[in-house]
This record gives C-alpha cells, sequence and structure tokens, in this order.
C-alpha cells in the first residue's frame, strides 16, 4: 500500500505538467514577449508565460513581481541590438506548438504570420526564434494533393511557392518554385532568392534561376520565354540573360540575347507579350501579337506587333490609340504582311498583304466652324480573309471609306472642304479612289450693294452672285496594283469653277423680269486623240488541239478597212460653258361674286410667263471641243465626230447648245 501511494505522489507533478489540447477553431494571436520588446518597451504588465491577469490579486500580494519604476532590475535590462524591431504575430486553425529548448514555434492548419508589411499564410510554417527565420511549406491534405503552400505578400512583392525560408531582419528570402503576377504577366521560377525594399521608392528585387515568362495563366503554361537567369526589381522591370521560346514544354529555334520586361503600373515603354500562338497548315507553328509598346504622349500610345511563323511567314502592324478630353478621339492600324505558302507539290508562294485603318471622331465642342472626321479602310491582297479569321473578316465583300475636313466662317458668306472616298470590291478587286477634294462656296454675294443704304434701294442692288470651284482626283484600278508605279498613269485629275449672276427687279410696276447667267470652266490635264491607220485587216477564228496545241482549222471571220488608233495626251486644256437665260411673269387675279346659292364667289389666278435662253453650239472648230477622224480605208469621206474630253474626269465637253 505504502508503494502505491509513492508512486501516486511521483505521477502527480508530472500530471501538473500536461497541456490542454489547443481548440481547432480557437484563433487567439499569441505574441512571444521576450522577442517582441523594443527598446522603448517597458516590462509587461502580464506575462503570458505566468498566465497571470490584471485583475489577479496574486501579483499584488508577490514582492518579486511588485517593480517600481526605480528599481534596478529595470534599469539594469538591455535590448540586445540584433532583435527585431515590432512584435511578430502568428496564429493557426488546428494547432500550435513551441519547443522551448530549442527556441522554435510551430503552427498547423491554415497558419498565418504577420511581421510589419509582411504577411505568409501556409499550412505549415515553423519559426525559428534564434535565427529570426521563418520556414513554410503545405502539407498533404486526404487525397496525397499538396495543399495550403506558402502565399507571401510585403508590399509590391506578391507570390506563391511550394516552400520558402524568409529572415525577419534582413528581409532575404529565398523560395521554390514559386509563381508571382505583374499585372497581365506570369513569372515561374525553379528557385529563386529575394530581397524586400530595396531601395526609397518601396520596390523589391529578385534573382531567378530557370524562369519561364508567360501571359498563359494556366498553372502549368502552355508557352513562354525560359531563361535561366532573371533580374526583377519589382514594379519597375524584369531584365533576363539567353532566352528560349517554348511551346509545350518543346523549345523552339527563336533564342533571344537577352531581354526587358517593363512592369510599372499604366503606361509605359516596353515589351509586348504574346498572348497567343497557334499552328496554321499553311504557316505552321506561330506566335501572335509579340512586339513593342510606346506612350508618345498623354494622348498617344503606340503599338509596334508582329506575327511570326516558323515557315517563314511574318505580319507587322503598327496600331495607335489617341484620345484628349472634349477635343477628338481615334485610333488608327498600319499592317503588312509576307506570308509564305506551300502547296501539295512542296512548292512554295509568296503573297504580300497590305492594309491601312483609320478613325477619327471629333467632339462637337471642340471647335465651332470645324469639324474633322470619318473613317478609312483600305486592303489590298485580299488581307482581311488571309489574315484574319473573324465573321466580318470572312464575310465581307465591299470595303467604303469617308473622309472629310470642312470649315465654315461666322458672319461669312462662303465655306470650305476637303474629303477623301474610296470602294473596294474584294471579290472582283476592283478599287475607286477619290483623292482628297477640295471644294470652296460663297453664296449670296451682293457686290453692288450699298454699305449704307441713302434713299430708294437701285435695281442692281438686287444683282446676286455666287461662286464654287472643286479640284479633285480620282484612280480607277485593281488592288493588286494599287502601289505600282504604272497606276499613276491612269490617275485624272482635274478642276472646275462655277459662277451663277441672277437678279430680279420689277418693269412697269407689274413685270417680274429674272435675268440669269451661268458660266462653267473646266480644266484638263489629258485628252484624246484618234488617228486612222489604213492598213486592212484580216481577221480569223483558230481552232486548237488542248492536248497538243496544234492548229486544227482556220475560219475568216472578219475584215477591217483600216482601224481608228487612240492615243491619250497629256495637255492641259480648258473647257468653257455658259448660258444666259431670262424670264418674264406676272399675275393675273380674277374674282367672280354670286348673289344666290351656297356658292357665294371664285377666285382664280393666272401666272403668265415667258422665257428665253441662249447656249452655243460647242461642236465648231472655233472652239476645238471636238474633231473628226476616217474610219473606213474604202471611203475617205467615211468621217466620225469624237469628244476630246470623252474619259475627262468631269464627263465629256458640251455639244449644242
Amino acid at each position: 500500500m505504502k508503494t502505491i501511494l509513492i508512486h501516486l505522489v511521483l505521477l502527480c507533478p508530472l500530471l501538473l505538467q500536461a497541456q490542454l489540447r489547443p481548440n481547432p477553431t480557437d484563433t487567439l494571436s499569441i505574441t512571444d514577449s521576450l522577442l517582441g520588446l523594443s527598446p522603448n518597451d517597458t516590462l509587461p504588465e502580464a506575462d503570458s508565460l505566468l498566465g497571470l491577469s490584471p485583475n489577479d490579486t496574486l501579483p499584488e500580494a508577490d514582492s518579486l513581481l511588485r517593480l517600481s519604476p526605480n528599481d534596478t532590475l529595470l534599469q539594469q535590462l538591455r535590448i540586445s541590438p540584433d532583435s527585431l524591431s515590432t512584435r511578430v504575430t502568428y496564429t493557426a486553425f488546428d494547432s500550435i506548438f513551441t519547443d522551448l529548448p530549442e527556441r522554435k514555434t510551430y503552427l498547423f492548419g491554415q497558419a498565418r504570420v504577420q511581421y510589419e508589411e509582411m504577411t505568409l499564410e501556409a499550412d505549415y510554417i515553423m519559426l525559428d526564434w534564434n535565427k529570426q527565420e521563418l520556414y513554410a511549406r503545405g502539407l498533404p491534405d486526404s487525397t496525397g494533393q499538396i495543399s495550403g503552400k506558402p502565399h507571401f505578400s510585403d508590399g509590391s512583392q506578391d507570390f506563391q511557392a511550394s516552400e520558402m525560408r524568409y529572415n525577419f531582419n534582413t528581409r532575404k528570402g529565398i523560395i521554390i518554385d514559386a509563381r508571382t503576377t505583374y499585372e497581365d504577366l506570369y513569372l515561374q521560377t525553379r528557385k529563386a532568392k529575394f530581397f524586400s525594399e530595396v531601395d526609397t521608392s518601396g520596390s523589391s528585387l529578385l534573382y531567378g534561376q530557370s524562369a519561364i515568362f508567360t501571359t498563359c495563366n494556366a498553372e502549368h503554361p502552355h508557352y513562354g520565354i525560359r531563361s535561366t537567369k532573371q533580374k526583377i526589381i519589382t514594379e519597375k522591370i524584369a531584365i533576363v540573360g539567353p532566352s528560349n521560346l517554348e511551346i509545350l514544354d518543346v523549345p523552339t529555334p527563336l533564342w533571344l540575347p537577352f531581354g526587358f520586361f517593363p512592369l510599372k503600373k499604366g503606361r509605359s515603354t516596353g515589351l509586348i507579350f504574346p498572348r497567343d500562338f497557334n499552328f496554321d497548315q499553311r504557316y505552321g507553328f506561330g506566335l501572335n501579337n509579340v512586339g513593342w509598346y510606346f506612350p508618345l504622349n498623354d494622348y498617344l500610345g503606340l503599338q509596334l506587333t508582329g506575327d511570326l511563323y516558323f515557315k517563314g511567314s511574318f505580319r507587322l502592324r503598327t496600331i495607335g490609340n489617341y484620345a484628349k478630353r472634349y477635343k477628338y478621339k481615334g485610333n488608327f492600324r498600319l499592317e503588312y504582311a509576307n506570308l509564305v505558302q506551300e502547296n501539295a507539290l512542296a512548292q512554295t508562294g509568296r503573297k504580300q498583304t497590305f492594309e491601312i485603318y483609320l478613325s477619327h471622331q471629333q467632339d462637337s465642342r471642340a471647335h465651332p466652324s470645324r469639324n474633322i472626321g470619318g473613317n478609312i479602310h483600305i486592303q489590298t491582297g485580299n488581307a482581311l480573309k488571309l489574315n484574319y479569321n473573324d465573321p466580318y473578316s470572312q464575310l465581307t465583300n465591299t470595303l467604303s471609306s469617308n473622309f472629310s475636313w470642312r470649315e465654315s466662317f461666322p458672319d461669312k458668306p462662303y465655306s470650305m472642304s476637303l474629303t477623301f472616298s474610296h470602294s473596294q470590291n474584294t471579290q472582283t478587286q476592283e478599287v475607286k479612289i477619290n483623292f482628297p477634294t477640295f471644294n470652296f462656296q460663297a453664296t449670296n454675294l451682293r457686290p453692288f450693294k450699298r454699305s449704307q443704304a441713302v434713299g430708294k434701294r437701285k435695281w442692281y442692288e438686287d444683282i446676286t452672285l455666287s461662286y464654287a470651284s472643286e479640284a479633285k482626283a480620282s484612280l480607277n484600278t485593281i488592288d493588286s496594283l494599287l502601289f505600282e508605279k504604272e497606276t499613276l498613269n491612269d490617275l485624272q485629275y482635274g478642276a472646275k469653277h462655277n459662277v451663277n449672276i441672277s437678279s430680279s427687279f420689277k418693269i412697269l410696276k407689274y413685270l417680274n423680269f429674272n435675268p440669269r447667267a451661268t458660266y462653267n470652266e473646266f480644266w484638263y490635264f489629258d485628252q484624246l486623240h484618234k488617228t486612222f491607220d489604213p492598213d486592212t485587216v484580216f481577221v480569223f477564228d483558230y481552232e486548237i488541239d488542248e492536248e497538243t496545241g496544234d492548229t486544227l482549222s482556220v475560219t475568216p471571220k472578219d475584215t477591217l478597212y483600216g482601224t481608228v488608233i487612240t492615243d491619250t495626251l497629256r495637255d492641259f486644256r480648258a473647257v468653257r460653258q455658259f448660258n444666259l437665260s431670262a424670264s418674264l411673269s406676272t399675275k393675273l387675279f380674277g374674282t367672280m361674286l354670286f348673289k344666290r346659292g351656297p356658292l357665294r364667289g371664285l377666285r382664280h389666278v393666272m401666272t403668265p410667263s415667258v422665257s428665253l435662253s441662249y447656249r452655243p453650239d460647242y461642236t465648231g472648230p472655233n472652239w476645238g471641243y471636238f474633231d473628226y477622224v476616217q474610219v473606213d480605208s474604202r471611203n475617205p469621206d467615211s468621217l466620225v465626230i469624237y469628244n476630246k474630253f470623252a474619259n475627262g474626269i468631269y464627263g465629256s465637253a458640251p455639244q449644242t447648245g
């Protein structure tokens, strides 16, 4: 019996040392008071190690714990210069275990550590108070998959990793299999060392090994640029060494000796990383939209991008967007493509396409009397269908452009404009372009009106003058010849002027007289010239064997007794046209009244008028607008009249009056 009592007495101290298992839902933050002292700290009133609350009577009765501010024990207290500057707060959902001899704390299950601006979350975190550092990693779940991987954030740094170490004092760390995001650019690195707040701007520094830059948001990216060494200054720039384009973990022949990736938020100069890659049976593997961005000023941003294919095809484009509040906004695109295609016989062909697009809108509040706006869309080589797969590009058969500048002058009777138009059929490849056409108009001019009217108005003060002029150039061709030098020979250009003079006044009080004179002048820079070749020409039909190319039969078809040859002469000519007209009119009123019946009266108005106009005959030789050409060698008098300006930009010259 005595032996049993002795064993019970010995076991009691062991039972008193047992710890209560923490409640899994308890998230009480535990602060180590020994490590959380700053040089200005005073000794805590209730030490967590003693478990004493401020209302406990034991501290009042215990003379050892009643320390006055002048106590020598406090005066001799010294803070290590290597201690942390502020407290470390840590919590865990599952459990917290502290190894006092080793001075280590272990956190399990949704653990969280916070120190100044640094925050770390993971399923497992170990705090080493001797080294003033932590270690974090994930833990396997019920299925064996690793979950709760470390998520670290510290000002400008924010990343996830499979495991990591971090030193509170030096603010340096090592991360394994880290993944971070800089706006829309993703970085995955096998191993990296980082430094927090290396300069006054709050930027952090990261040195990585075996990293891949990509815009693919998959956990295992489908493509990217892989490099062996990287230096990243957060919110500024990423610098990489020799890099290789990688698609589906397969290295490609595309290498870069070095690279720069801007990490600044907002508009900044830097590389535009490719967002996609594709495979085309005609062109092979390719990268889309890789290039460089230039913010030229506060209102204009410029992109230089391209598509690269491994079989030699490429596209280059310039894209600009601009906007100024209450003024204007718009965008433009210039694109050139050099496409190399291979047919079933392994024969390669090359096709070049070009596209111009511009859209500009002016705010209605920008200017009261000036307006600039419209859109321009021109292509060659069927660029839309070859370069884009969207429904609009594949189904559109016509393109058109309209762009104008219009200016009016307040309190003035004149205005001017400059307009550009274009129409294009993508199936027939026909293109018609009206190059900028200049128009000037002046209306309701009264050149003889007195500035200060004195007495009765004179008849000549009602003479009204209007003037309009136009200059334009047009071109009709096919899109494949649009930028060829020979196409300029088909360019038509000219100008025209129009003057109208009119008036209206009364004769003998009751007659309205309206004279009018019109003058038109057209400027042409080319004219037709026809000559006759008297040689007789025999026309035959030939039947050819398609297989051998031999002539099977020859059948006479026609006989031409001479041929008319038409040439275009580059020469300036002015074609003038005028017209005189006058009209005389009056109004006669008649009234008939009835004394009986429901109809009490009739009133009718008659407006008799007489008009006269004159227009000369322009086919005469004095005008020089027409000429004659012989058409049959058998009859020298077989002459046919033709208009020298039949193909003019303003049509044929007038004929008769």
